[in-house]
This record gives structure tokens, sequence and C-alpha cells, in this order.
């Protein structure tokens, strides 16, 4: 490895790393061959007797070794957790987008066994966590669910504010933590039951970026059980995440320099924290925005969510500091800005996290649409920025934009994407007003040769098989560390994300990427691992060829029209089929509602193989395809088209597509029929997708 691109202190880390991870490879081997490994549902044991238990504030390394497994049980009174789920619907009843976004803490106690000490903490803080994402852990029929979930050490209850309860209480610590984020493996922010096949791309990307150099958190695996009124439920593996907080800030830089102000930076009540112009903070004038306070403090019992969320010395908030670095970074240009940056800024550890971010496809960040992240205005040091919620990348879940074959500068203001996802009623003409927003931070630092140079760098650097950072094989080997120790806990209570296996997807991401990469910098190919599309991934083409047929002017059927004029295509279907949920194209259902069909966009430009391309689309399960071919739509149009068996929101469908390349893009139209439900609508659904026609 070639340490010359990475800090000395990073050196020593990646040393330990390595030696701890042969370390728990020959001990989960041992551990398998003693038959000590298997751990059904619900086998965390009786918990440790409360005479017994001394709570130890140790344990903060072990806690967040990769390859330590550790078990979390949460015990709640049926009164308490019922608490917890009226708290969450009586927040989304007063929110304007419906989401139950409480802030509200519940009683529960705590226990833990593990490398990092047995304990047991009674009356912790317990609620649930997430922005988009944030589902009910229990539904209106009783049903148990994977959820995201916060554990606050130091809340503070019914104790009296300066008394010594009060100040025990505030003080109190688990592995020198103050909280802690136990997160569900899910594929990603915009439909929570799409899980993450891998069950450790998060754990993952914070691995990445730390060993990069980036200040981030700490990140760890857990079994976790809670116990519901007597009832003990075992919920599965969980993501163990650090928080961003002052014990964060503590362990990396010490008493003296943990006082700074601590700021959230989110695409809050008023837009993305693009660190664009603030000219008045309590009066921020744009029209995305639904709160004219774009700096403050977060009040969730108000529903007041800033962009600028200050976490520390909220006593007597100050904002000084936040509003001298915009005004700097808007207001300077070249050489002053530079001489400003380099100052007051941690410039090299955010070109790390850049091109770190860049390569791991993570398009929910600052650059893109301003939003997860924390900056940091050390009171004894520069300002650093700390990536955080790293579950949207290397192309899974869903893909706000091409984050395989993007320009290493094109990455900024998505913002339109994004508001055309989560709002998609809105017209374009507001769109094309107010949906773009400048990003000062990075695009003027990219007006700079010297930083542009050393991104770059890194970039090349971080591709490097010996550096042992973002290639496939280092990916694999993690996933092969976790796999022995995840495989016998998968199953859960709920029966929800119990896979876990490499999906083509990664495979191919990592081969798209690196490609891109490696043409983008002109870099020597044979320098970096990257092996033919055919080793990486290649789904079996069927034998049976697929016959078109004639574009269709005139339908068989009484038709509807549809036409997208953002993507210049249009269609017809049978017009008693109705228009199903929104989406960014369309999809429209028939009467019987057992086969429909939906139109999506993909960017996938660059592959020419439709089943390819479909096969990355689908990702819920394996595609089988049961033949191919191409055909010529209205205007000469050459399209593909694929029969095939696929899982498609849970149901297996036998579906048929047709698909156009256009440009960096596929448009394609699939028709869907549920399996077992009424035979398969061959003709009907060759003859609607012949309607296709391009402008």
């Amino acid at each position: 490895m070639n340490y010359d691109i990475l800090s000395p202190k990073f050196c020593v880390v990646y040393v330990m790393v390595r030696l701890s991870f042969v370390l728990v490879v020959i001990l989960v081997a041992a551990m398998v061959a003693a038959g000590l490994a298997a751990c059904s549902p619900g086998d965390g044991g009786e918990p440790p007797d409360e005479e017994t238990i001394k709570y130890s504030p140790e344990g903060y390394e072990a806690l967040f070794t990769l390859g330590n497994l550790h078990d979390i049980e949460i015990v709640i009174s049926q009164n308490e957790w019922d608490g917890l789920l009226s708290d969450m619907q009586d927040y989304a009843e007063d929110d304007l987008q419906g989401r139950p976004l409480t802030g509200n803490y519940r009683k529960a106690t705590f226990i833990y066994k593990g490398s990092a000490g047995d304990a047991m903490i009674e009356e912790v803080g317990f609620r649930t966590k997430g922005h988009v994402n944030r589902p009910y852990p229990q539904d209106e029929y009783g049903v148990l669910h994977k959820a995201h979930f916060k554990i606050k050490f130091n809340k503070v209850f019914e104790q009296e504010e300066g008394t010594q309860e009060w100040e025990n209480r505030n003080q109190r610590r688990f592995a020198k933590l103050r909280e802690l984020e136990l997160r569900m493996n899910t594929h990603n922010a915009v439909v929570s039951t799409s899980w993450d096949t891998s069950q450790m791309r998060e754990l993952y990307g914070y691995e990445m970026m730390r060993r990069a150099g980036v200040n981030c958190p700490r990140v760890g695996s857990a079994r976790l059980w809670i116990t519901i009124g007597g009832q003990k439920h075992y919920f599965g593996i969980h993501t163990i995440v650090e928080q961003v907080d002052k014990s964060f800030l503590t362990k990396r830089y010490g008493s003296a320099a943990n006082d700074g102000n601590l700021y959230k930076c989110l695409w809050g009540d008023s837009g993305p924290a693009n660190l664009g112009p603030i000219d008045d903070p309590n009066n921020y004038q744009h029209p995305i925005a639904q709160d004219p306070r774009i700096i403050g403090v977060k009040d969730w019992q108000s529903h007041y969510r800033p962009t600028y969320d200050l976490k520390t010395n909220t006593d007597n908030p100050d904002h000084t500091v936040l509003l001298d670095f915009v005004s700097n970074l808007n207001a300077l240009n070249g050489t002053a800005f530079k001489e400003y940056l380099d100052a007051n800024f941690e410039v090299d550890l955010f070109l790390r996290n850049l091109a770190m971010n860049v390569l791991l496809g993570k398009w929910d960040d600052h650059w893109s649409i301003g939003n997860n992240y924390y900056l940091y205005f050390n009171n004894d040091g520069k300002i650093e920025y700390f990536p955080v919620d790293l579950d949207m990348m290397l192309g899974e879940g869903f893909r706000l934009f091409d984050t395989f074959h993007i320009g290493i500068y094109d990455w900024g203001n998505h913002n339109r994407e994004l508001l055309q996802l989560m709002a998609p009623e809105i017209p374009d003409e507001w769109l094309d007003e107010y949906a773009s927003f400048d990003y000062p931070l990075v695009e003027k630092m990219f007006q700079i040769s010297e930083y542009r140079q050393t991104y770059e760098y890194y970039l090349a650097e971080f591709i490097k098989p010996e550096h042992e950072l973002f290639t496939f094989a280092e990916y694999e080997r993690m996933f092969n560390l976790l796999q022995p120790v995840y495989a016998p806990c998968l199953d859960n209570d709920m029966g929800e994300g119990e896979d876990m296996f490499i999906s083509d997807t990664a495979r191919m991401y990592f081969y798209g990427r690196t490609k891109s990469i490696i043409e983008q910098l002109g870099l020597d190919v044979n320098d970096y691992e990257l092996p033919s599309i055919e080793e990486v991934f290649m789904p079996e083409p069927p034998a049976e060829e697929l016959t078109g047929r004639e574009p269709v002017e005139e339908t068989s059927f009484e038709a509807t029209e549809v036409t997208n004029e953002s993507y210049g295509f249009s269609f017809k279907h049978p017009a008693d089929w109705t228009d199903g949920t929104p989406t960014p194209l369309y999809e429209a259902v028939a009467p019987s509602q057992t086969f429909g069909l939906y139109v999506s966009a993909w960017p996938f430009g660059w592959e020419e193989r439709f089943y390819v391309v479909l096969s990355l689309m689908l990702q819920e399960g394996p595609v089988e395809f049961l033949a191919l071919g191409d055909t010529v739509l209205a205007g000469d149009t050459a399209a593909s088209i694929a029969e095939y068996h696929a899982t498609i929101a849970g149901w297996q469908m036998h579906c048929y597509s047709i698909g156009v390349r256009r440009g960096e893009q596929w448009i394609a139209v699939h028709l869907w029929n549920i399996d077992d439900y009424g035979p398969f609508q061959s003709m009907l659904f060759e003859e609607i997708a012949h309607t296709l026609r391009f402008d």
C-alpha cells in the first residue's frame, strides 16, 4: 500500500484495521468450526443479572471494530411503546408532508452484551430515526416492522436541572458515547421496504471514507431485540452508527477543541444547504422555503427544521461564524478565496471527501443537492466538513442521476431532479426559475488549479488496487468477512431484509465507475483493477428470439394517448386503464388490477444490450429472460424488446418490455402480468408497446 496519499495517523489506524481483519477471520473460522456461530431469532440469552452488571464507559474501539457482532436489547413497557407510535402519528397529522418526524424520546432499558463490556442502563431515551425514510415500527394491524432507531444514554426525563441527579444523568455514557443510532440495512431512502441485500453498504461507505482520511462516524454491527411489554422480538441485523455530537468532537479533538459550533446541514425547511448567500438568516427569501428561518436550533415540537441546525452551544446561539463563512465563500474569488480557505478550512480533508464521495456514488450529499453533512467551527482549529448518511450509493436503491458515468466535475446541483422525484406535480416553468442553486464552496474551489489537481490525484489514487480502497476486490473482501458472521442471524421475527448477497448492480457499479474515472483522467488501464464486463457481470441471454411487429397507428382497442414532452415520446393504452401511483413518468393499471404498465427512464445509455439494462433496473431478484429481439417503431426508431419473468414490488410478474436508447438514457415501457392471475396478455402487450413513438 502506498501510504504517501494518507496521513501518518491514518497509516497506523489502517495497519491496525488490517491486522484486526486477519484476527477476526481466524476467530470467525474457529467459531464456525466449533458450532458457536449459529444464532436463531430471539436467541439473545437472558439479560445479565442487574446486581452483577457494572456499567463500563470503555469499549469504543471494540464497538466499532469491523467483524464484531454485538447484542443489543431494548426493554420497553407496552405503554411507552404505544406512546412511541402515537408520538409519530400525532406529529405526522400536523406535518405538511405527513412525515412522522417526532423527536420525543420514550423511556427504555438498554442491555448490551459483547466485547465493548456488558452493560445494563435504565431509562435511556429511545425513538425512531430518519428524515425521508422513517417507517412505523408497528403498523395499524399490529404487525412489527424494521426501522431506524436512536438511543440517547444521557437523556434527562423528570430529574430537576441543577440537582446532582440531573447532572449524573446528563453525564451518563456508554462506550464514551452520548447517543447511538441503529440503522436497518435498507436499499434507499425513498422506499423503506427495499432492502440492502449486501447488508453492509452503509458500513462499507463509512469505512472507505475513514480509510481515505476523512473524519466521519465510526460504524459497527449488532443483533437487535426489542422486548415490548414483556414479549421479546428479534429485529435482525442493524448497522451501529456513531452520532456526530459533543462526544464525537471530544474523541477527535480533545476537551480543548470541542466547544465550537457544530451544524447539521440538511435540505431543510428553507431548501438545500448549498452555502449560498444568506442576507437575512431570519427572513430567508426563496420560493422553495417552507420557513423563512434558514439558521437556528431545531424545535421538533413546533415543526421547525432549519437548513443549518446548530447542535452545540444552543443555550445562547450565536451564528456569526457560520454567517461569516458563508459570506466569504460568496464574496471572495480567485487568490483571495484560496487564501481564505487555506487559512480557515480543512481543504485537504474536504477534497478527500469529494473524491471518495464521487467514487462511491453517494448522490444525496452537499455538492449534488445540499444535504447530509455537518460543519464544525473548531474553537482551536479550522472549519471541518463531516459526511453522514451513506446509504444511497454504489448505484443501488434509487439513483437520482447516472452515478456510474457522470463527469467528475458534473456532480453538482441536481435539485431539479430531486424536486421532480419528490413532487412531480411541480410545473417545469417553476423548476426552470427556482430549482437551480449555487454551490460556491465546490464551484469556486474547482476554479483553482491546485485544488483540481489534488482532487484528481485522490480520484486516481483511491481506485488503485494497492491502496485497497475503492475496488470491487476490497468490497468483496469485506463482504466475505461479514457474511459468515451475519448469515446465521439474518432471519428475524419481521421476515424483512433477510437476504445477504452481492448484487449484479454493485458488481457493475465498480466496473462502470472505475472505467469512467480511468477514461476521464486519461489513466493507464493496466494500473487498475478493471476486468472485462463479462467477468464482472453477464446475465445469460435466452436462445429464443422475440419478433417485433409493424408500428401501430390505429389500435384494436379504444385508446388513451399519453404524451411526455420532457422525454419526447407518446404511446397508447386501453382507455379503461387507470392512472396508477404518480411517478416521474407514467403508470397505468387494468380494471382487473392483474396487469398494467409503467414507463421508466434509466441512465444506462452506455450499455447497448437491453437485457443487461433490464437486469440492472430490476433489483428485487433474478430476471429470467424468455426471449429477446429487436424491432422498429414509427419514424424508423430502433427499439429492443424482451419477454421475461421478474419480481416487481414483491409480485412475481410475467413481463414484456420495449426500450429505446436515447443518448445517455434508456426509455422503456414495461407491461406486466401478475403470475397465477390470468393468462399472459401477449398480443395486447405487443400492440401497446408498438404504439410507442418519439418526436
